[in-house]
């Protein structure tokens, strides 16, 4: 751990600190945004799955509970995602 200077008001503050304790400027960005990215391009790859293989086979083999199911998983994964955002 060493000391930095602060960008906004110029005192010296931790090198390891999340933001200035005088002024409050955020020196990084928090955790939980890349992980809601990588949590996001999971469902939305997961979901594409779902739309394009799911829904199709389950219609032409006439299985109305595999397409309910991939607009169920959607709607889900939807759901967690706004959570995620929202941070609850």
């Amino acid at each position: 751990m060493s000391l930095i200077s602060c960008p906004e008001c110029k005192k010296e503050i931790s090198s390891t600190a999340a933001c200035c304790p005088s002024c409050g400027y955020v020196l990084r960005s928090q955790t939980a945004e890349p992980q809601f990215e990588a949590f996001r391009k999971r469902v939305l790859t997961g979901g594409l799955i779902l739309c394009l293989i799911g829904l199709p086979v389950g219609i032409l083999l006439r299985l109305p509970y595999v397409w309910g199911l991939a607009i169920l998983g959607i709607i889900v994964a939807t759901a967690k995602l706004a959570a995620m955002r929202t941070g609850q």
